[in-house]
């Protein structure tokens, strides 16, 4: 049993999760993978919020690891095991490290101040913060560039902040793994990689309408978010439509024809379908480079 004291005793905000210190003593036991585990048996941690009050506790050889204020409770009666950092987990997630400091307001003070913009928001927090089994999918649609797979990632990182493990990936990359497990060579069982993925509390799907429309593609996705739905677990899609189809029918028809008939049918029952429109928020090149001919001599 650890002699970590309740974290509450802190009386910090703790909303960026604690280090700890250092540690001394550990467990050693065999876990259910018959591999054996060790967990350390006492710890000083200090939280991240702005008191950054130290929890007086254990001694021993210095280390730097990140364990969040709900997984220390958790832990606190059985010694805290080997934890990761919260780069680790937005780097896991598949959060690009460019975006690792990107919330709501970020995403604002970049997008503008339209109504579209603010109404987005306020439905996506409410998202965030509403059980795992009241969310709907979602599907992000709209020209390039409006902020689609901007809004998305502001939501996977909320999630983080709730302690959640969201999962960002391109679709045609999920794609292109899933095709790895078919074969002699494959490292991994289709049937895992479908359950890992069906486990994941919050998967973004980003640039679904860039994948190839192929049978494998179409019913791999359905099959997919059947499984998720059926779990609780929601998928959140975003999709380019091209700029002269951002009309309500004509935007319906492409998204029809990315997800096809049978998916799109079972998205329009249990998906919100949020329209990002307006122009392009990205920012040229601030620095061009002059092209030079080669020489032909």
């Amino acid at each position: 049993m650890s002699d970590l004291p309740d974290a509450r005793d802190c009386g910090g905000i703790c909303t960026g999760g604690w280090i700890l210190l250092d540690s001394h003593g550990a467990y050693a036991y065999l876990g259910r993978d018959e591999q054996p585990h060790t967990v350390a048996t006492s710890a000083v941690a200090r939280c991240l919020c702005p008191k950054g009050q130290a929890l007086p506790t254990g001694y021993g050889r210095p280390i730097d690891q990140v364990v969040s204020e709900a997984r220390l409770l958790e832990l606190y009666p059985w010694g805290l095991p080997v934890v990761e950092t919260p780069e680790r987990i937005k780097r896991d997630a598949g959060i690009p490290k460019s975006r690792w400091l990107w919330s709501f307001e970020t995403f604002k003070a970049t997008l503008g101040k339209r109504k579209e913009i603010t109404q987005h928001l306020v439905a996506a927090e409410a998202w965030v913060n509403a059980p795992s089994a009241a969310r709907s999918d979602l599907v992000l649609y709209g020209p390039p560039g409006t902020g689609k797979s901007g809004l998305a990632t502001a939501i996977a990182l909320a999630c983080i902040a709730r302690h959640e493990r969201p999962l960002f990936v391109e679709a045609r990359v999920l794609f292109m793994d899933w095709r790895t497990t078919y074969g002699p060579s494959a490292t991994e069982a289709e049937t895992a990689f479908l359950a890992r993925h069906v486990a994941v509390p919050v998967l973004i799907l980003d640039e679904a309408g860039e994948t190839q429309l192929t049978d494998f593609t179409l019913t791999g996705l359905k099959l997919l978010v059947d499984r998720r739905q059926g779990a609780e677990h929601p998928t959140i899609f975003t999709v380019n439509v091209p700029a002269d189809a951002t009309a309500p029918e004509k935007a319906m028809a492409h998204l029809s024809a990315v997800f096809g008939p049978a998916l799109y049918d079972r998205l329009r029952e249990h998906a919100q379908f949020w329209p990002l429109l307006g122009t392009s928020a990205r920012k040229p090149a601030t620095k061009v480079l002059p092209f030079r001919a080669e020489d032909p001599s």
